[in-house]
């Protein structure tokens, strides 16, 4: 099983105790916003000796013989990691790591669940507030067909004229 813990990690606690996935993928830019490039797959050593990987790529292996027509993979999940390491983004990491337990898990995951719902909220209002816009809209449509002129004819004068008109109706006026 794979586990895609990379949208979870940055703000929830996770235990490999309670879940036991055989590889883990985690994003340390969506953890901390930089470096971009940069995650973590955690693998079981026995579900990483199952995989079998049919080509190389640069640091893949160690010694690779055209004359052979062989090549060695490195052992273990070096044998995975194509291309060089982003070595100078590295120390980021443990920086980032850092930042979060000094701020703490608990706290972020809060604020998280807090900016979740004042934007759960916010979009509600919204909902709310486009269902007034559009029930006065279709009033002042209704107004303007009436009266026998579409709404699409007249000035924007007039318009402004219905608008003010279908808001003075709904407060009883």
């Amino acid at each position: 099983m794979l586990l895609d813990a990379a949208a979870f990690v940055p703000t929830n606690a996770f235990s490999l105790e309670t879940v036991h996935p055989e590889f883990v993928a985690l994003s340390f830019y969506k953890m901390f916003g930089y470096p971009t490039g940069v995650g973590c797959l955690l693998a079981r050593k026995s579900a990483l000796a199952k995989l079998h990987r049919p080509w190389f790529a640069g640091g893949t292996i160690t010694v690779a013989s055209v004359q052979g027509d062989r090549y060695y993979l490195h052992a273990g999940g070096e044998a995975f990691e194509d291309g060089t390491l982003n070595y100078l983004a590295l120390p980021a990491v443990e920086i980032g790591l850092r930042h979060i337990a000094s701020v703490g898990l608990e706290t972020i995951h809060t604020r998280a669940q807090c900016l979740t719902g004042w934007l759960l909220d916010t979009l509600s209002a919204l909902r709310h507030a486009n269902a007034k816009f559009e029930r006065r809209f279709r009033r002042m449509e209704a107004l303007a067909a009436a009266e026998g002129m579409p709404l699409e004819q007249r000035s924007l004068e007039a318009q402004d004229a219905l608008w003010d008109r279908t808001k003075a109706e709904e407060r009883g006026g």
